[in-house]
């Protein structure tokens, strides 16, 4: 097992390292943490934030986004296809490249 990185070693006991420092190193938890301090921040500025129809404003707005990226992923998983800059940028200058 020692020969596993870091960030894959089994999680251990250690109560030398703080809770708050091992969630962070996780980049979910960080990011949830950062979503959980700003809905904090913004129902604090503003008392329409948590407000039912304010919540489902913003679902009715993202329910675009959220159904492309949906169709998306399905391409990308069933076609293995990412067209990132520089497989365009190549695929423009030769047509007949597979990268």
């Amino acid at each position: 097992m020692s020969n596993l990185p870091d960030r894959i070693q089994p999680l251990q006991k250690n109560n030398s390292v703080p809770l708050l420092r091992r969630l962070l190193a996780n980049r979910e938890a960080g990011v949830l943490l950062a979503l959980i301090v700003l809905v904090a921040v913004m129902s604090l500025a503003s008392p329409y934030f948590l407000k039912p129809l304010n919540l489902f404003n913003v679902m009715r707005g993202m329910s675009t986004i959220g159904i492309m990226c949906i169709g998306v992923a399905m391409v990308i998983i069933k076609y293995l296809f990412w067209m990132s800059p520089h497989t365009a940028s190549t695929s423009a200058q030769n047509p007949t490249s597979t990268s």
